[in-house]
């Protein structure tokens, strides 16, 4: 069994789901962890409309980005398990009989995206937290995993190999499947072809974004970026002087602002010092109390400052049980 005895396993669908710290190998469980901090937790971002000139030199190996978790699948001994970075597993659910069945006989440990199909739209991740968050209800059977690397072949530690060798092979081993297979991967010589990629891929199919495996190593990811322009209505301070995160809102319609997100990269510090001298004279008395990531209470303020911030998705605002607000993040451009 992947996951411990004493596992406290929920019903997923038909199938079951172990929470965070239930894998039994517990150097599996940190190989895991490893691999998502070291590996997929340190892909470079790169706007589109810098791609031409950012990359390093080719060929390239691209593919476009699934909007999911990154998980891994783990086969051996006749049964598939997807496993997460934390160590939660799922098993008995429709992708791991389909890996179990079209991987039968081997012993591979394959590292990829875990999503759940859209409603006739593209998969994205809220989608999938919506799937493994549904208890006896989820519908496993949106539930999908797109293989982007090979960790473990046969007992062999894949990763001694060139990245186009496990390219390849994850396209021989998952031939044929439909809730598991390897991600699209396609071969780019030089810096025109991976924008023709990303302008067929991302700007005409829809996909959330292109990955890019060059020749030295990296991994570059490129999503597209909106640009909005939004009021302040709080901020925190950090204990050295200067702006750690703004509260940001939309002007609705009929005059009321509606809470937006919070924002705390992309600063200079520079502009850190500047923000914070303009906000602290517009702090205003509220009785709604907000929180930052930091945990940190927000000074709001009257909304009388615009800035301007680019993100790469836009997602529907809910209230917690807790009574509490989840936001997009967006990325600092400009004061406005």
């Amino acid at each position: 069994m992947i996951a411990q005895e004493q596992a406290r396993w929920q019903p997923l669908g038909m199938g079951r789901i172990a929470p965070q710290g239930s894998i039994a190998d517990r150097a599996l469980a940190e190989r895991l962890a490893a691999y998502k901090r070291q590996v997929a937790g340190r892909y470079r971002s790169v706007a589109p409309a810098d791609l031409a000139t950012s990359l390093p030199p080719g060929p390239y190996i691209v593919s476009p980005k699934l909007d999911g978790e990154t998980w891994f699948l783990r086969v051996a001994g006749g049964e598939a398990w997807l496993l997460s970075p934390s160590g939660k597993v799922i098993g008995d659910v429709p992708s791991t009989a389909e890996a179990a069945h079209l991987l039968a006989g081997r012993d591979l440990l394959l590292a990829g995206e875990l999503y759940a199909n859209g409603a006739g739209r593209r998969p994205r991740v809220h989608d999938l937290a919506a799937a493994l968050g549904g208890g006896a209800d989820a519908p496993i059977e949106h539930l999908g995993f797109g293989a982007f690397d090979l960790l473990d072949d046969g007992g062999e530690d894949a990763q001694r190999l060139p990245f186009p060798s496990r390219a390849q092979r994850l396209a021989e081993l998952m031939a044929g499947g439909d809730l598991c297979r390897p991600v699209a991967f396609e071969w780019a010589s030089d810096a025109r072809d991976v924008v023709g990629a990303y302008d067929r891929l991302v700007t005409r199919e829809g996909h959330e974004g292109l990955v890019i495996r060059c020749a030295d190593g990296q991994v570059i990811k490129v999503k597209p970026e909106i640009t909005i322009d939004a009021a302040v209505l709080g901020f925190t301070e950090r204990p050295r002087d200067g702006v750690a995160e703004l509260l940001l809102a939309l002007l609705r319609p009929d005059g009321v602002f509606q809470l937006l997100g919070r924002v705390d990269t992309g600063f200079t510090e520079a502009d850190r010092l500047e923000l914070a001298d303009r906000l602290r004279p517009l702090v205003a008395d509220s009785s709604h109390l907000a929180a930052s990531r930091g945990g940190a209470l927000f000074h709001f303020v009257r909304p009388e400052l615009v800035v301007e911030v680019k993100c790469n998705d836009l997602l529907t605002v809910f209230e917690s049980s807790s009574g509490s607000h989840d936001f997009s993040v967006c990325g600092f451009l400009r004061i406005g």
